[in-house]
C-alpha cells in the first residue's frame, strides 16, 4: 500500500511481437516485472533497459545522417548497416520496459483492465503478444479468472509460463501440508531457534557449544532460507542438543527452563525426530539445488524441462531407496548424541473395521514404529513431490511438445523429413487465430 492507499502491484512480464510493416518479420519486446523505477508512467520516463545504450550506439555510426533509425524497429532493418545489424544480431530485437502503476482493483479482472490501458498507452497491440509470465498468485496465474486466462481468452498465443522457481516453492509448500508431523516439523526448528535468540546469554552458550554454521530463523515465504535452517540443526544435532541442556540448567525462568529441556529430550533426544530431520534436509537440499539453476540468467526453457524432471526421477529413487538411507544416517547421529536408535512403540488403538474395508490391508496401527512413520510421514511427503512437480510443470511439456524440435540443432537434425513436417504443421496450428498464423509450415 502506498500513501494514497492504492495497491501497487508487478503485472509481470508480457512477451509482445510488433507487427511488421509490409509484411516484415516481427519481434519481440519484454515487458519486464522486476526492479522498476518509483516513477509515474508515460512514454517519456519508460526505462529502455541495456538496449537503450544499443539504441545510442546505433545513432552514433551515422552522425552525418539526418535521421537516425532504431534498429530495433523492424520497419527500418532493411536499411541497417553491417555494423547495426552485427549489434541487432548479438542483443537481440527486444527492448526490457520497467513500467510500475498504481492499482486499485487487485482481483483478476482488475489487474487485467491495467494491463490492457498500458498496453495501449505503449502503442502496443493484444494481439501481438506471444508470452506472459506472473507470480503463482490466484488473481494473476488463475485458470478460469486469472489475467492469464483473460489474455488468453482474447489471444490464444499468448502462452503463458508461471514462474518456476515460484513453482518450487509451493511444491515444498505442499509437502509441508501432507501430515501432522510435517506440519509441527518447521514449528519446532523455530522453537529451537527462538530459544537462543530472546537473550545474548543464551545465544552466547549456543556459539559456545556450535564450531560450523549458526541456526537461523524459519522464513515464512523465503524457502530456501528453511535449507539453511535445517541445515544448522541437522549438521550439528549434538551440540544444539547440549546447548539446550544448558539452558535448561541456568535459566532462571521456569517456561524457559522447561521448554528448552523438553526440545532436547523430547525432539532431539528423540531417534524418530532426527530421522525427519535427516529426511527434510535431503528433501529440501535437492530441490533449492534446482531452484538455483532454475534462476540463472542466461537458462532456456528445455534446460528447464530437463531441470525439473531430474528432480522428479530423484523423487522417484528417492521414494524406493531414501528411507533406509535415512534410517543409516540417523542411527549414526542416534549413537554421537547416546541417544536410542529405535522409533517409541506406541500403544495399539483397536479400531472397528467397517463393512467395505479391505481385510487384507494391514491396519496401520499394528504395523511396526518404522514401518508406521515411513507410511505416514515419509511416504506421503515423497509422493506430494512428486504429484506437486508433475501438476505444476505439467504446461512446460506440452511447450515441449510445440517447440521442442527447435530447442537444439541437434534436436532439429535428428529428424526425419515426415517428423519434421509433423511438428512444423502443430506449430503453426499453435500460433494460429482467426484463419491467419505466424508461420507457414510449408516455407
Amino acid at each position: 500500500m502506498d500513501a494514497r492507499g492504492t495497491t501497487r502491484r508487478e503485472l509481470g512480464c508480457c512477451c509482445l511481437s510488433d507487427g511488421p510493416a509490409d509484411g516484415g518479420p516481427a519481434i519481440d519486446s519484454t515487458a519486464a516485472d522486476n526492479e522498476v523505477d518509483d516513477v509515474p508512467i508515460d512514454n517519456a520516463n519508460v526505462g529502455m533497459g541495456n538496449n537503450s545504450d544499443n539504441l545510442n550506439t546505433s545513432a552514433s555510426m551515422n552522425d552525418g545522417d539526418s535521421f537516425q533509425p532504431d534498429i530495433f524497429d523492424p520497419r527500418y532493418w532493411d536499411s541497417l548497416g553491417s555494423k547495426q545489424i552485427d549489434i541487432l544480431a548479438q542483443k537481440g530485437p527486444k527492448r526490457d520496459l520497467s513500467i510500475q502503476k498504481d492499482v486499485n482493483d487487485t482481483t483478476g479482472q482488475g489487474l487485467f483492465d491495467v494491463l490492457q490501458d498500458q498496453l495501449k498507452d505503449l502503442d502496443l497491440d493484444i494481439d501481438d503478444v506471444r508470452g506472459q509470465g506472473y507470480d503463482n498468485g490466484s488473481n494473476m496465474e488463475g485458470c478460469k479468472n486469472g489475467v492469464q486466462k483473460k489474455l488468453l481468452d482474447l489471444n490464444p498465443r499468448a502462452f503463458y509460463s508461471a514462474c518456476s522457481c515460484h513453482s518450487l516453492n509451493l511444491t515444498l509448500c505442499d509437502m509441508a501440508k501432507t501430515c501432522g508431523k510435517a506440519k509441527d516439523f518447521f514449528g519446532i526448528i523455530q522453537r529451537i531457534y527462538t530459544i537462543f535468540a530472546n537473550s545474548t546469554k543464551k545465544w552466547q552458550i549456543l556459539k559456545d557449544n556450535i564450531t560450523r554454521l549458526t541456526p537461523k530463523s524459519v522464513s515464512a515465504t523465503r524457502w530456501e532460507s528453511r535449507v539453511e535452517s535445517v541445515k544448522a540443526i541437522r549438521l550439528q544435532c549434538a551440540d544444539i542438543r547440549e546447548a539446550l541442556l544448558q539452558v535448561s540448567d541456568i535459566d532462571s525462568d521456569p517456561k524457559t527452563s522447561s521448554e528448552a529441556k523438553g526440545l532436547a529430550n523430547n525432539e532431539l533426544g528423540e531417534y524418530e525426530f532426527i530421522v525427519a530431520i535427516v529426511i527434510r534436509y535431503e528433501v529440501l537440499y535437492a530441490v533449492n539445488l534446482v531452484s538455483k539453476q532454475l534462476q540463472s540468467k542466461d537458462m532456456l526453457i528445455d534446460v528447464a524441462i530437463e531441470k525439473v524432471q531430474g528432480l522428479i526421477v530423484f523423487f522417484q529413487n528417492y521414494r524406493e531407496t531414501g528411507f533406509l538411507e535415512a534410517l543409516e544416517t540417523a542411527k549414526g547421529i542416534a549413537l554421537e548424541m547416546d541417544i536410542g536408535t529405535s522409533f517409541r512403540k506406541r500403544r495399539k488403538i483397536k479400531r472397528k473395521r467397517h463393512f467395505d474395508e479391505n481385510p487384507d490391508v494391514p491396519d496401520i496401527a499394528t504395523l511396526s514404529p518404522e514401518e508406521s512413520f515411513r507410511i505416514s510421514y515419509f511416504i506421503p511427503i515423497v509422493d506430494q513431490a512428486i504429484s506437486s512437480l508433475t501438476r505444476r510443470f505439467e504446461q512446460y511439456q506440452g511447450y515441449q511438445k510445440m517447440f521442442g524440435f527447435l530447442f537444439t540443432s541437434e534436436t532439429l537434425q535428428s529428424l526425419d523429413n515426415e517428423s519434421l513436417k509433423s511438428s512444423c504443421d502443430n506449430l503453426e496450428a499453435a500460433l494460429e487465430k482467426d484463419g491467419k498464423s505466424d508461420i507457414d509450415a510449408n516455407e
